[in-house]
């Protein structure tokens, strides 16, 4: 809003720049701009430096430079990225919307184009298309977001279909911060060639 009102003032400064109080104008426009300036910079700089509570945030976490990150998603991160460690798994498709946020702070590889994964940020074959990904063996490892987790969201955007299509036909390795972990069943046949006629449905219709 600071930025807003900064704009409309000078806007309004140069349709009266030809008036006669032009020089009474330019010195309340840059008086206005300059103290708004100031306004903007300490309300987005101090909560920064110094936040409400300091206990609760922390700046320049890895890859977030100059973002506070709260104090309860560093510890969870950091303790999901020592339990795929421990496990072996450096690459793992994370169905949460955070997921872009938690690759960055495990340090984990994403095998499929989905960083976000809501509804609205799944392509045009929405579930079913990730669905066909995982049936054809894309990600050995899936982690799933727990049932009620994950922050608020707007329902219609929460992958059920995907999320019961993984619980279904993975197996479940362990149950990890932020998500539950599966895994491709060993030496299984996921893909198309699991059903001989190739009619096998993913239990997604394509336009769900």
């Amino acid at each position: 809003m600071p930025l807003v009102v900064t704009a409309l003032v000078g806007t309004w400064a140069v349709g009266n720049r030809e008036r006669a109080t032009a020089p009474l104008v330019g010195r309340v426009a840059v008086a206005t701009t300059a103290v708004l300036a100031v306004v903007a910079v300490v309300a987005v700089a101090v909560p920064m430096v110094h936040p409400p509570n300091p206990d609760h945030f922390q700046r320049d976490a890895a890859h977030f430079w100059g973002t506070p990150v709260t104090d309860p998603q560093l510890k969870a991160s950091a303790r999901l990225g020592r339990g795929l460690r421990a496990r072996g798994v450096d690459t793992v498709f994370i169905v949460r919307k955070d997921a872009g946020f938690l690759y960055l702070r495990t340090g984990t590889r994403n095998p499929l184009p989905f960083d976000i994964v809501e509804r609205s940020d799944l392509g045009g074959d929405d579930e079913a298309g990730v669905i066909r990904r995982l049936a054809a063996g894309e990600a050995e490892w899936v982690c799933v977001r727990k049932p009620g987790s994950g922050g608020r969201s707007d329902k219609g955007l929460i992958p059920s279909h995907l999320e019961r299509w993984i619980r279904t036909h993975l197996e479940f390795v362990a149950e990890l911060a932020r998500c539950e972990l599966y895994r491709a069943p060993a030496g299984s046949r996921t893909g198309p060639r699991a059903w001989p006629d190739g009619s096998h449905s993913t239990g997604v219709s394509a336009s769900s």
